[in-house]
């Protein structure tokens, strides 16, 4: 008499070309899985057989499934390269049916550059994935992300729901009712440049957005050795509209314009908020630095000369005035591979 039985070792030892596509993943899973504890607990044979089955298993996978793998290396396909990552990543979802398994959004989020730290975000903090055991599934907010409706998330701006604003700068900045609206109602410590009584002059430079109705936010560079640092606020109201991405991208295109080689910006607020920004310019191209509190990104090399915006015109002259990492001598040395 013979008892068929499901064990979660079946198949274990035949040819990875053999097994089938339910087995070829099992087996795959359970190798990743218990790859540590071979390595701790077996002998160096143990470990090398395991290790052996195990690529075995992924090269079949990545045969099989070219683009749902574990360590792709495909290249960015083009309708994914450019535009908002994340709006990429969910409008990718809801193309394979709004349900992939988690190994296809992982594949997913490195065509879109989705970093680690953003994806982890669209969970809890934003709504927009749920997760149904392997399977990561787009939630009804994600969806609206995904088919345009920036608006009904929470987390930053997509370049179809800009609304229409005008740039406007501010050659004399003072503190004027506008910025008490919404510089004022900044969280704590996150415009620590405000004054405390009315018509101050103001450091650095300012910029506004406006629409028919006023302004509805500001942005600030100021600039020192090359670098710029910048600070953004909204009107209150109008947060989550694309009014912020609109700030950031014309103060980065300010700033290249200037000469200037990065921009960054200290995360400050409470914990909440810290993550929230930091989760936002990380998925714009900004890098955190080893404490996780102020991010750059490089923006040199992109200045616009339009005649027609005196605005974007340099006034730095490139041949004269350098930015650190600009030597005398070897030329341009990336200040990010310079630790001291």
């Amino acid at each position: 008499m013979s008892i068929t039985t499901d064990r979660a070792d079946k198949g274990l030892g035949r040819p990875v070309e053999e097994l089938s596509d339910a087995e070829l993943e099992l087996q795959g899973k359970q190798s990743h899985d218990t790859r540590n504890w071979v390595f701790l607990h077996g002998t160096a044979e143990q470990f090398a057989n395991h290790t052996r089955r195990m690529l075995a298993l992924e090269q079949e996978y990545l045969r099989r499934h070219p683009k749902r793998t574990w360590q792709g290396h495909d290249p960015v396909p083009p309708d994914r390269a450019t535009g908002d990552p994340v709006t990429a990543l969910l409008a990718a979802v809801d193309a394979a049916g709004g349900r992939v398994h988690k190994l296809e959004l992982h594949q997913i989020a490195r065509e879109c550059q989705v970093p680690r730290e953003v994806l982890a975000s669209l969970y809890g903090e934003r709504g927009y994935l749920d997760a149904d055991r392997a399977d990561r599934v787009l939630t009804p907010a994600g969806r609206e992300v995904a088919r345009g409706n920036r608006d009904a998330g929470q987390g930053g701006s997509g370049p179809h729901s800009v609304p229409d604003l005008t740039w406007v700068y501010d050659p004399q900045p003072r503190w004027d009712a506008d910025r008490e609206r919404i510089v004022g109602y900044a969280p704590d410590g996150v415009f620590d440049i405000a004054p405390t009584t009315g018509d101050t002059a103001l450091t650095g430079q300012w910029w506004r957005a406006e629409d028919d109705n006023g302004v509805v936010g500001y942005g600030w560079m100021d600039s020192a050795w090359g670098d710029a640092e910048i600070l953004l606020a909204v009107e209150p109201h109008r947060q989550a509209h694309g009014i912020g991405g609109f700030i950031l991208d014309h103060l980065e295109s300010e700033a290249a314009a200037r000469g200037v080689n990065y921009v960054y910006n200290t995360v400050r607020g409470d914990r909440g908020h810290r993550a929230k920004v930091s989760a936002w310019l990380i998925g714009r191209g900004y890098v955190a630095d080893e404490a996780g509190e102020t991010l750059r990104k490089r923006v040199g090399g992109r200045v616009i000369r339009d005649p027609d915006h005196p605005l974007y015109a340099p006034v730095f002259d490139d041949a004269v005035d350098r930015g650190p990492g600009a030597e005398e001598e070897g030329g341009y040395v990336d200040p990010e591979f310079q630790r001291y």
